[in-house]
C-alpha cells in the first residue's frame, strides 16, 4: 500500500492489480482507506437518475442503460464529473472486475502535465485553457439536457485542477480575441494524446 500511495503522490495516478483484496467493495473500501481518500461523491449529473445516484456504482455493459458504457466503440479522453464545478471531484477510482472479452483497453493522459508543456512552449495557447468560460460540457444521459460552462484548467493556491475532456459532449467557446490560441492548444493536446 505504501507503494501504490507514493506512485499516487510521484504522477497523479495509480493502477493496481486489486484480486487478492476480497470482494469489489471491500477491495475499494481498502484502496479508499490508503489513500486516505473522502467518502465517495455523487456528481451533479446522476443525482436522482435511479441506478446511478449511487456513490460506488456496479455498471454493466449489456444492462447499464449509460450511453458510453452500453456501447461497443471506446470513450475519448475525458474527466468524470464534468457538471460539477472544477475541482469538485478530485479523485476518480475506476475498479474493472473483469477484463472485457476483447478491447477494453484504458490510457491514463496526464492532462496536467501536458499544459504545463504547452505552458512553457506556448503560453498564449496554454491561457485560453484557463478562461473562465472556454468549455462546455454537455450531459450524455438520455433525456439529460444539462451542461456546465468553465475553464478547462484552474490554479488553486499552487495546485493545477483539470477537467480536460474532447470528445462529442465538449463545445468550445474562445473568446474572439483567442480563437487562434485555443485551435494551437486543442490541437497540441490531440497530438500528444494520439
Amino acid at each position: 500500500w505504501d507503494a501504490l500511495v507514493q506512485h499516487l503522490q510521484d504522477y497523479g495516478h495509480v493502477v493496481a492489480d486489486l484480486s487478492s483484496c476480497g470482494e469489489p467493495r471491500d477491495a475499494l473500501d481498502r484502496l479508499t482507506s490508503a489513500l486516505q481518500l473522502h467518502e465517495p461523491y455523487v456528481p451533479v449529473m446522476y443525482r436522482g437518475r435511479g441506478e446511478f445516484d449511487e456513490a460506488v456504482t456496479e455498471i454493466t455493459r449489456s444492462d447499464s442503460g449509460h450511453p458510453a458504457i452500453s456501447r461497443e466503440d471506446g470513450q475519448p479522453f475525458h474527466t468524470d464529473g464534468f457538471l460539477d464545478p472544477i475541482g469538485s471531484i478530485r479523485t476518480s477510482v475506476l475498479y474493472c472486475v473483469a477484463r472485457a472479452r476483447s478491447g477494453g483497453q484504458t490510457i491514463v493522459l496526464d492532462a496536467v502535465a501536458l499544459f504545463q508543456r504547452l505552458l512553457s512552449v506556448d503560453a498564449p495557447a496554454a491561457s485560453t485553457l484557463l478562461q473562465p468560460q472556454v468549455l462546455e460540457r454537455v450531459a450524455s444521459l438520455p433525456g439529460v439536457s444539462e451542461s456546465s460552462i468553465g475553464p478547462v484548467f484552474a490554479w488553486d493556491g499552487a495546485r493545477l485542477l483539470n477537467r480536460f475532456a474532447d470528445g462529442p459532449t465538449e463545445r468550445w467557446h474562445p473568446a474572439e480575441a483567442t480563437s487562434e490560441a485555443l485551435d494551437r492548444a486543442l490541437k497540441f493536446f490531440r497530438d500528444q494524446a494520439r
